[in-house]
């Protein structure tokens, strides 16, 4: 076995978390001896991951690299996160701006693009305890899976603008919105309104969110379908290829055509195993 082997599994959550939590899931990663391999993860929404086994040594865009962490917090981002690690058992919770609202304990825009060890960041209380608890014992996806649900509902609690933001985030799911004005009228809200409630709890502006929606759009269906060129996963709403190739420039830190070179083995078996689990490839996708 020369490259990585994927064994994922998606937990389904009360549905009191449906609009907060894209998923739970975990991978089993297994590489011979003492190999590793390297990825990069599509601009996302925000995540929490703990693991056990060999730590990533990991980096968003030309940020500072985060190494040998067991947990690690990392805010929404608009650049690709590169990784770098070995076999390892790893849970991830994916955080929609819903769940931002209620459990976070910082504005999105403050950990916008940043990775932060988990035992250390003060975002969400409670993190370093849950990692101790997970690791403590042998592995066990019942148990893991329960201590993870507990210290969610512990955390949660119903900002005043709640509201607003559940109906921003779905607003953005439509492909049909090009505007920050569609958005804000999609949503029911003022546009100074909507400018605040986005840096706040989906960190960036909504011109950017429009925009990295539309490039994930493009991603996902390069990644699920296995297209042989763009042109055949295209989003409608880019003029042309020129501005598809800007846009993929800024996001990606790369071209279209030196993307497709990447190999991309975690991120191509999680876009299939999840859009086949949980009806979704990637987050910025998944409906509230």
């Amino acid at each position: 076995m020369d490259k990585p082997s994927f064994d994922t599994r998606f937990f389904a959550l009360p549905e009191e978390f449906s609009c907060c939590i894209t998923s739970v899931y975990r991978v089993e990663i297994r590489l011979p001896g003492g190999r590793e391999f390297s990825d990069a993860l599509q601009p996302e929404l925000a995540n929490i991951r703990i693991m056990r086994g060999s730590l990533p040594v990991s980096r968003i865009g030309d940020g500072p690299v985060l190494a040998g962490a067991d947990c690690y917090v990392s805010g929404p981002t608009s650049h690709p996160a590169h990784f770098t690690m070995g076999s390892a058992r790893l849970w991830g919770i994916g955080i929609k701006p819903c769940g931002w609202a209620r459990m976070a304990r910082a504005p999105a825009d403050d950990a916008a693009n940043r990775l932060f060890d988990g035992r250390e960041q003060r975002i969400f209380p409670g993190l370093g305890a849950l990692t101790d608890a997970m690791l403590d014992a042998p592995p066990d996806d019942e148990r893991e899976f329960g201590l993870i649900a507990e210290w969610l509902a512990s955390l949660a609690s119903d900002p005043p603008d709640l509201r607003t933001v559940k109906a921003v985030q779905q607003a953005l799911l439509d492909p049909a919105i090009k505007t920050v004005e569609q958005l804000a009228d999609a949503s029911a809200t003022h546009v100074r309104s909507l400018e605040r409630v986005c840096r706040k709890h989906f960190g960036f502006p909504p011109k950017l969110l429009l925009r990295r929606q539309r490039l994930m759009r493009v991603l996902a269906d390069y990644l699920v379908k296995g297209a042989t060129c763009w042109t055949e996963v295209m989003d409608p709403q880019y003029t042309d290829h020129a501005q598809f190739t800007r846009e993929f420039q800024h996001f990606m830190g790369v071209s279209p055509s030196e993307y497709a070179r990447f190999d991309l083995p975690l991120m191509r078996a999680f876009v299939r195993q999840r859009l086949a689990d949980f009806g979704s490839p990637v987050q910025v996708l998944d409906k509230s």
